[in-house]
């Protein structure tokens, strides 16, 4: 069916349930992703394009029932990236794609980078594919999210390295040290579950989003990087922006200074910096 009949159809059948931008937004990833079609495009020359009607009503059908659209495709963009995800691996946001700017942007070292709590991986990618001649290695608990990531290596020409292990579980044994450590550990407090959309609560993976101990993660991957970093190496993280303060002590404890609290596009704290100094 002609793309404008298909765009018309897909707006009716959903203006009860998004509003008009998040319709809007989700036709043109949809496009984006099956076709590989632009928004510019589109507008150009709507009827140069056709689109399956059983492929649109699927979407339309996961979207009424709160299914997240990248699950829908199984394809999103991260730094410029196609990342390939389900719904055993947690869907990357905005802030995460900040953190990997605000890395690559940085005045410092970053040859050697290790990514904790990698998920998809779209991290450890991204940094991989914009840092000349970086070794990354990536981390997490979950098997299935590490076969993932390591579709997204091949998929993007990548050549980062992967590693399963459960951090708060097991002993991490590595021979090498690193310039940047990197992580974005589950952050969201359970008390917060109520705050939580149904499309993420609902389908996301909650062992990738929620904690019982707000710096239960971060502890644990400061501690490692007090062995793991090279002097002068650098830690990132990116936060729950309710306990900056609190992470900024542990740091300060563990011998990290130069210390950096940057606050995301909708200006909350959400990413951490430090530099680690190593004593004797």
């Amino acid at each position: 069916m002609k793309l404008s009949l298909v765009k018309e159809y897909f707006f009716e059948q959903l203006k009860n349930y998004y509003s008009y931008n998040e319709i809007r937004s989700f036709f043109y990833f949809i496009m984006e992703i099956d076709l590989s079609i632009s928004r510019s495009d589109i507008v150009i020359d709507i009827d140069k394009y056709s689109f399956d009607m059983d492929k649109i009503n699927e979407y339309i059908i996961g979207l009424k029932n709160n299914v997240p659209i990248q699950y829908l495709t199984n394809l999103t963009y991260f730094y410029g990236l196609k990342i390939k995800i389900n719904n055993k691996t947690f869907i990357p946001r905005q802030e995460t794609e900040e953190l990997v700017e605000y890395i690559i942007k940085s005045d410092i070292k970053k040859k050697y980078i290790l990514d904790i709590c990698s998920g998809s991986g779209c991290i450890a990618i991204s940094l991989n594919k914009n840092i000349r001649n970086s070794y990354v290695l990536a981390i997490d608990k979950s098997e299935y999210a590490i076969k993932i990531a390591k579709e997204n290596n091949i998929i993007n020409s990548t050549n980062v390295e992967f590693m399963i292990l459960d951090i708060l579980e097991e002993e991490l044994f590595l021979d090498k040290k690193f310039d940047v450590i990197v992580s974005n550990p589950p952050y969201v407090c359970e008390d917060e579950k109520n705050k939580i959309k149904p499309n993420v609560l609902d389908y996301e993976p909650n062992c990738a989003i929620f904690v019982d101990d707000p710096l239960l993660f971060y502890k644990k991957i400061i501690d490692i990087s007090t062995y793991y970093l090279n002097n002068y190496g650098n830690l990132f993280f990116e936060i729950n922006h309710k306990f900056h303060k609190q992470i900024e002590s542990v740091l300060k404890e563990k011998n990290f200074f130069d210390i950096i609290i940057k606050k995301d596009l909708n200006s909350k704290f959400r990413i951490i910096r430090a530099t680690y100094a190593r004593i004797g």
